[in-house]
């Protein structure tokens, strides 16, 4: 029930019927000066345009009969409505950027930035769900302030098949926070909802990568990647998104195996101080190799030290990383998983004592004989792997899907794997002679 004053105030004027729409939403008659100023939001508790207009008529009548009044502006003025507008568009900096725009010129251009702004303050207001009469609303708000916008139908058509400025704006208002939702709702959906969780991935795909390229995606928000265990199907979703059915790795990685023995000894003399590593490759593949775990993980763990960076600037300086400064930054071997945090902890703050950033590196469980486990490491992502191939496949999707710089002390073995493994060339890829040579060396009988 609205308060005794409120009721007596719309009996005074016959429109005690409305006194419940006011109880609804709290409003009493303290609260009526701010509605009467602000007509969208009185237009949401009197949907009915004939009763706003009674209510204003009243309350300026009231007001003018007022021995403290202020004198109120006329009801069939403008001036309410335009300072509507203006309080609308000051709301956030791309409404202030129409308003001044606006004072200079109207065209085209103006319009499609007013449209969302308008729609954006309704669709808050009226939580989601503007209906045609809210539709109408804008456009007399639009058309209070500027005159010559007497064709409504560039700015809304209702029916059966709705368009105009202010629609559009809105179906975009629509499947943004659709896709907001379907973000949100990957945290809140249980593990074990596979199907679910997919159907939410997917759902949240534009969101996520607007986040990207825009520079404000965070991986904590995507909770979902550390405890789902098919986290690697999501990246790999992503990765097909935006470029489609591709080469796959698992396709290269036998010639890669089978010519490694003859790569190997064509190398040797870069990697001969890593004796134990060269040991394993010559009992591994003296013979016809298998193309098994242990024989892909080798290959890839020797292809840092094959694929050397030169120089890399570190601080403002340039340096020449060493070998293995070069491979643990993009695997590393530890004997257990009881040293993975630690592991974790001192490659970060290696890095920061080298004013770099940790990119994605891959961390290998075991001995240099026997790897029993692998991790994909990303921030605080672990993404555990149980195969070489599976590691070094997720590695570099998350690279490519999270538009990451690939780390400067092994960068080349990503953009030979990028090239080789993928098929993937971008216009701001520089040549590397390395690359171009070994790939030579793989493809060539």
């Amino acid at each position: 029930m609205a308060d005794e004053a409120a009721v007596e105030f719309l009996r005074k004027y016959n429109l005690e019927r409305l006194a419940e729409c006011f109880a609804k939403v709290g409003a009493n008659r303290d609260h009526f000066r701010y509605l009467r100023n602000n007509l969208v939001e009185l237009m949401l508790i009197l949907p009915v345009l004939d009763d706003r207009a009674k209510f204003v008529e009243a309350f300026d009548s009231e007001e003018a009969s007022a021995s403290d009044a202020i004198e109120a502006p006329s009801p069939s003025a403008p001036l309410t409505v335009r300072a509507n507008l203006e309080t609308i568009c000051q709301m956030n900096d791309e409404g202030k950027k129409f308003w001044r725009q606006a004072q200079v010129k109207f065209g085209k251009p103006e319009r499609e930035m007013l449209a969302p702004i308008i729609t954006a303050y309704f669709y808050k207001i009226a939580s989601g769900s503007i209906n045609q009469q809210m539709f109408n609303e804008m456009f007399e708000i639009i058309r209070s302030q500027f005159p010559s916008e007497t064709n409504k139908h560039i700015w809304y058509v209702g029916g059966n098949h709705p368009q105009g400025f202010l629609y559009e704006s809105y179906r975009r208002l629509q499947t943004k926070a659709k896709q907001t939702g379907a973000k949100l709702m990957l945290s809140t959906i249980p593990y074990n909802e596979i199907a679910e969780i997919f159907e939410s991935w997917d759902a949240s795909y534009p969101i996520r990568r607007f986040e990207i390229m825009s520079g404000n995606f965070k991986i904590e928000d995507y909770n979902v990647l550390n405890n789902f265990t098919k986290a690697h199907d999501l990246i790999t979703k992503d990765f097909t998104r935006l470029h489609g059915k591709m080469s796959n790795i698992a396709a290269k990685i036998p010639v890669f195996v089978k010519k490694f023995n003859k790569i190997f000894h064509d190398y040797r003399k870069l990697i001969k101080d890593d004796t134990e590593l060269c040991d394993e490759i010559i009992k591994t593949f003296s013979h016809d190799p298998p193309v098994n775990d242990h024989s892909i993980f080798l290959v890839f763990y020797t292809l840092p030290l094959l694929l050397r960076e030169n120089f890399v600037y570190r601080g403002g300086k340039r340096m020449r990383p060493t070998l293995f400064m070069s491979r643990n930054a993009y695997m590393t071997i530890i004997p257990t998983e009881a040293t993975l945090t630690e592991t974790i902890e001192t490659t970060r703050k290696k890095a920061q004592d080298r004013q770099t950033t940790v990119q994605p590196f891959i961390v290998a469980v075991g001995s240099i004989e026997n790897i029993k486990k692998y991790f994909v490491v990303f921030d605080d992502l672990l993404l555990p792997c149980s195969r070489a191939i599976e590691a070094v496949d997720i590695h570099y999707k998350l690279h490519d899907v999270f538009n990451l710089l690939y780390a400067a002390e092994c960068q080349t073995v990503l953009h030979f794997t990028q090239k080789f493994f993928y098929g993937q060339q971008y216009e701001e890829d520089s040549i590397r002679p390395h690359v171009e040579e070994l790939i030579s060396d793989i493809l060539n009988p």
